[in-house]
């Protein structure tokens, strides 16, 4: 959801197995720097939001076209039953992962 100012509310498929799912939900502010080649993108930290999600894309021109590097790190906050915490982690971890391997796979194909 575009907030305005370069800011964005990302709400991801819900992710987990059968009963134990989860939503990660986070808010970004994008910056561009052209001289640099990259968009970066900082958390805003509102208060719906369950995860702190920062990255960068480092666009460096080459022969054909472009390279596109991405760089993500993220805290997700997942409210669960201490008792289930250590089963519940390595899920959406793995779950989380391949919801970002979708993401560039998806990016790949519309960049040709």
């Amino acid at each position: 959801m575009d907030l305005g100012d370069d800011r964005w509310r990302w709400e991801l498929q819900p992710i987990g197995v059968k009963s134990i799912a989860h939503q990660v939900i986070y808010s970004v502010q994008y910056i561009y720097e052209p001289e640099a080649g990259c968009i970066t993108w900082t958390p805003l930290q509102a208060d719906t939001d369950n995860a702190d999600i920062q990255g960068l894309f480092t666009i460096t021109p080459i022969e054909s076209g472009c390279e596109i590097k991405l760089t993500t790190d993220g805290l997700v906050n997942v409210p669960a039953p201490q008792i289930l915490a250590g089963a519940i982690k390595p899920i959406v971890e793995h779950e989380f992962a391949q919801q970002i391997d979708a993401f560039i796979s998806n990016l790949k194909k519309a960049l040709g």
